[in-house]
């Protein structure tokens, strides 16, 4: 089964951009929306950090401090993380589970 996801084209647009100033790095966004329906996901804001734990041209990770502050502010707001979004930059897409 699949659910869809009403992602903001602008905001998609900018996560691209973002991704091939970082490149050859990864990058990784936090999704935060509301979950409808077990068939609707509507994505509000994609939340980006300025440093990262981890970051390669195979890996990107969050600090758990950036992490938390993200939780806090989708709790602060009535939403939730719905997903994130991370670049493969050198290798295919995978599709997580």
């Amino acid at each position: 089964m699949f659910s869809r996801v009403k992602i903001d084209k602008h905001q998609l647009n900018y996560f691209r951009k973002q991704g091939r100033l970082a490149f050859p790095l990864e990058i990784q966004a936090f999704l935060l929306g509301h979950i409808l329906t077990v068939d609707e996901i509507v994505v509000t804001d994609f939340l980006y950090t300025r440093t990262y734990a981890m970051q390669s041209n195979l890996e990107v990770q969050w600090t758990s401090e950036s992490f938390e502050k993200v939780k806090k502010q989708a709790e602060s707001e009535g939403k939730r993380i719905v997903g994130d979004f991370h670049t493969h930059c050198t290798y295919d897409p995978i599709l997580s589970p």
